[in-house]
């Protein structure tokens, strides 16, 4: 199967894959009710060594730039209390840490999570993966791009 965008070498569908996806990944994709057939739902193997946006276009192709996106876990701290907001952005675009997530979580100071807090799910949260979260997680959407601001572009899909 090849994906609908991207050279990948390998492409299948995720319910196929059940086994190769982290636990809330795989509960979602099991009870799926999404606009499209769960079979639809792609699960490509990547490489963490290619994880970087740029490598990761050049390697899969450059139309990837335009139609991925990527997820980036930010702790906001405000005294003893750290919260973590997964912020998902089109890969050509930065996520602004210190001005707009900082300000949407009402922190005195934010910075990417340690790789091994962004991974630990919390309750009645799950890593979400490439896959997204499912419907139910989706908050309000906001641009998180630098001089953004917090304006919001509506509530999630």
């Amino acid at each position: 199967m090849r994906a609908p965008i991207g050279d990948f070498a390998e492409a299948r569908p995720a319910p196929d894959c059940l086994d190769l996806l982290t636990a809330p990944v795989a509960a979602a994709v099991r009870s799926w009710t999404g606009p499209v057939p769960a079979d639809r739902l792609l699960y490509v193997d990547t490489d963490p060594a290619i994880a970087d946006t740029a490598v990761f276009v050049e390697h899969h192709g450059s139309d990837l730039l335009d139609a991925s996106a990527n997820c980036v876990v930010v702790a906001g701290r405000r005294g003893e209390t750290t919260t973590l907001a997964a912020c998902v952005v089109k890969s050509a675009t930065r996520v602004d840490v210190n001005g707009v997530v900082r300000e949407h979580l009402g922190a005195r100071k934010a910075s990417f999570a340690p790789v091994v807090q962004g991974l630990r799910p919390t309750p009645g949260r799950g890593c979400a993966g490439r896959t997204g979260p499912p419907r139910r997680l989706r908050g309000p959407r906001r641009d998180l791009s630098p001089g953004a601001g917090s304006r919001s572009r509506g509530s999630g899909p």
